[in-house]
């Protein structure tokens, strides 16, 4: 008969938000946390991911598949092997020597190219943003005053406080390399944050959290959004007049108004299609309608029928990407990969999505504005009906 909720660190304050209509509860807490600004209609199509399209004849190989079978797509992602030593901001120049001439002949053939971006700095004192970063003390510390060291991709790495504003204003300054190389889009990961064996940072880690100094406990839930919120600001700055796109894997209440965001690593299984279903409902009455689901699972390799139902599902998520953990295996889990049979009707539905654009378009729209989520549970439209 009872019912208790309590935080590990700050208070906790309560919003009560009477509808009493479903539909205008999540309006009010749209006006609370915030509305996202329209994205970039490009955004809306399909993209492809895999983790990793490398060297550059790799991603040019890909690209041609999708002209050439004439199937739609707007987007091509470089995860963590497009960078030296996976050092952020940084591009390897054996994979990707010239990679402002790539990124502009992929524009001319119609896609984006977007590129992951960790919050784990190396620690490297040749490294110009690990130097910019110790002299200005921007790095998060532990209770004892020393440097929060992790490892991640990089091996050690430092991690920026991006809950200190002057951090974020650093952060965003960062992009404007990536944006005069021809980057149109961001995709930040690892943000939780995640470190490699022990999970997340230690609980004494200390953040400025915008003037209030506080430890990780506090400042764990808004982390990553803050980092999306600094992502978000680069990339708006360098990328006018055009709308930047970013991609999360970390948010918190709010985030809706810096970035998109999508669930995580899942698994290639029946039950995690089910899931992205659950989720896409879940987070869009949450305030956080630009979601989807990474499609055919990260993990694992998908059948045929289960890539081909994931499709059919992901094209009516506001974001709709293929990503998979391709880099452990020869398979290349993209529209393509399980026959002509399947083929068809994937592209068939991926065509299917582009005719739905002004409609998914409009739909965003009224988010922005309202606030209204652009999917809905069957209850929101009618919830007087048992």
């Amino acid at each position: 008969e009872t019912v208790s909720f309590w935080a590990r660190g700050g208070e906790m304050n309560y919003y009560f938000i009477y509808g009493p209509e479903l539909i205008e509860v999540v309006k009010n807490y749209a006006s609370l946390t915030g509305k996202p600004e329209l994205p970039p209609l490009w955004s809306l199509g399909y993209h492809q991911c895999k983790w990793s399209y490398f060297p550059e004849s790799k991603v040019k190989e890909i690209t041609k598949e999708f002209r050439t079978r004439k199937i739609p797509c707007d987007a091509i992602y470089l995860d963590i092997d497009y960078m030296d030593g996976f050092r952020c901001f940084t591009w390897n120049k054996e994979y990707f020597p010239e990679p402002k001439r790539m990124i502009r002949e992929l524009a001319e053939d119609g896609f984006k190219t977007i590129v992951i971006i960790d919050p784990g700095i190396k620690v490297d004192n040749d490294y110009p943003v690990y130097q910019q970063a110790i002299a200005k003390n921007y790095f998060c510390k532990r209770a004892d005053g020393a440097l929060m060291i992790g490892d991640v991709w990089p091996g050690k790495c430092a991690f920026p406080d991006f809950t200190k504003p002057e951090v974020r204003e650093w952060w965003a300054e960062l992009f404007e390399g990536l944006v005069e190389a021809g980057v149109r889009g961001v995709w930040n990961d690892m943000n939780e944050p995640a470190v490699f064996e022990i999970g997340t940072f230690p609980e004494d880690v200390r953040h400025d959290y915008d003037g209030n100094p506080c430890s990780h406990r506090k400042a764990h839930n808004v982390y990553g959004m803050q980092m999306a919120r600094a992502t978000h600001a680069g990339i708006k700055k360098f990328l006018m007049p055009n709308r930047p796109f970013v991609i999360t894997r970390s948010l918190f209440s709010g985030a809706q108004r810096y970035s998109s965001v999508w669930t995580g690593d899942n698994q290639a299984t029946w039950e995690h299609l089910w899931i992205a279903n659950v989720q896409m409902q879940r987070l869009s009455v949450s305030g956080i309608s630009f979601a989807g689901s990474d499609i055919g699972g990260f993990i694992g390799e998908p059948d045929a029928e289960l890539y081909t139902r994931w499709i059919q599902l992901a094209v009516f998520h506001p974001f709709f990407r293929t990503h998979s953990a391709g880099n452990e295996t020869t398979f290349e889990q993209a529209p393509w990969s399980f026959g002509a049979k399947h083929e068809f009707i994937i592209r068939k539905f991926i065509q299917l999505r582009y005719h739905l654009l002004p409609y998914i378009y409009t739909t965003f729209w009224q988010n922005a504005r309202t606030g209204t989520p652009m999917i809905r549970p069957v209850c929101f439209m009618d919830q007087y009906d048992p």
